[in-house]
């Protein structure tokens, strides 16, 4: 009975596995309908950045870090396809990257990680507490 149990557990884990690994170009991450507030943090090309920049397009943030495995470069790659899908109408909008791990992603690193997935791009880093701020 024991024996039956396990094998039974064993391939649910295994179907759940399966399902969850051939399903992550599905997730879009949490959507947040609402206005960010005004924030200025530096950008991977070295200079500072601040939100009322982009005042004329739709701006898409997507935080993450650079030593994510998994879900924050898939999100980028989706974004970039999400780019190449509106065309001409692409420069309508601008997506920020916000690392939230601001010690290890440096805007050198950012810089070397963001234009892999489009040079359009711009990561953001700044303080810990810069960041704890904008995230709240």
């Amino acid at each position: 009975m024991i024996l039956i149990t396990l094998v039974i557990a064993g391939w649910g884990l295994f179907g759940f596995e399966y399902y969850i690994s051939h399903n992550k170009e599905n997730y879009y991450g949490k959507i947040y309908h609402r206005q960010a507030p005004p924030f200025v943090l530096a950008g991977h090309n070295g200079e500072k950045l601040r939100l009322d920049r982009f005042r004329d397009k739709i701006v898409l943030i997507a935080w993450g870090y650079t030593n994510c495995p998994d879900i924050c470069p898939l999100t980028l790659g989706m974004l970039n396809r999400v780019m190449d899908d509106l065309g001409d109408r692409s420069g309508d909008v601008q997506v920020l990257f916000i690392t939230v791990d601001p010690e290890r992603d440096t805007e050198e690193r950012l810089r070397s990680y963001i234009p892999y997935f489009n040079k359009n791009f711009i990561g953001l880093t700044g303080t810990r507490e810069e960041i704890q701020q904008l995230a709240r």
